[in-house]
């Protein structure tokens, strides 16, 4: 999947560079003044692109993903964690991540990602190839989808490393439902070692990392117990 991106600043197919807009939640880089805010977010994209972050670009920190349509977005490197807000018809690869991946307010989209913690709310009609070392959470959501991660790029044994994971404790679908009455998630209906972004990957590097580990049993939690906040 290397030789899918470019190196330099992130810019989309039209050739113009991404636009930043104010975040809901501004992220904190900690003290190292070297960081740049608009390094780590894809923000107001409103026209297809494609956008790429290659390994140590993101290096460990935040990254938000905001207001984005139509786009092929690759976060190929380990993160601390990924927050994605309100984005229409994308494609979204997150490299593993050591905290928590927050999905909300996005419609059909797919999401790929390898995270510690997974939370979606407010989402509807996603479907989500997923490594999670612990218990996914979703809420207020409907017609999800999941299976589990598909796919490999050539850093991301060492990311796995990075973030403290193993490929061997996925839990992707011991998914908690907070609320059922929105419906449940459904398995999506791929093959082992099947990549959904196999047309752009090269042929040697669309192998699953991750072992392909059979669905365990839907469990939900009432539409009375305490929201997320």
């Amino acid at each position: 999947m290397g030789n899918i991106c470019h190196a330099g600043p992130t810019v989309g197919s039209d050739g113009g560079k991404s636009r930043s807009a104010p975040s809901r939640h501004p992220l904190s880089f900690g003290k190292d003044p070297t960081l740049k805010r608009e390094d780590f977010i894809f923000s107001n994209i409103q026209t297809a692109s494609f956008l790429a972050k290659l390994p140590g670009s993101i290096n460990g920190q935040q990254f938000l993903i905001e207001d984005c349509h139509n786009c092929d977005i690759f976060l190929l490197d380990h993160c601390t964690s990924v927050q994605i807000d309100a984005c229409v018809n994308c494609r979204i690869v997150v490299g593993p991540c050591e905290s928590s991946v927050f999905l909300r307010d996005c419609k059909r989209c797919t999401l790929v990602c390898a995270v510690q913690q997974f939370r979606a709310r407010d989402c509807e009609d996603v479907d989500v190839y997923l490594y999670s070392a612990t218990e996914p959470i979703i809420e207020t959501s409907s017609c999800m989808k999941f299976a589990c991660f598909p796919l490999t790029y050539f850093s991301l044994q060492q990311q796995f490393q990075q973030a403290k994971f193993t490929p061997w404790n996925n839990h992707w679908s011991e998914i908690y439902n907070f609320t059922p009455d929105h419906g449940q998630w459904k398995p999506l209906p791929t093959q082992p070692s099947e990549s959904p972004l196999a047309a752009k990957m090269p042929m040697e590097e669309n192998v699953a990392f991750v072992p392909e580990r059979r669905m365990l049993r839907q469990r939900s939690y009432a539409s009375a117990c305490p929201k997320m906040l």
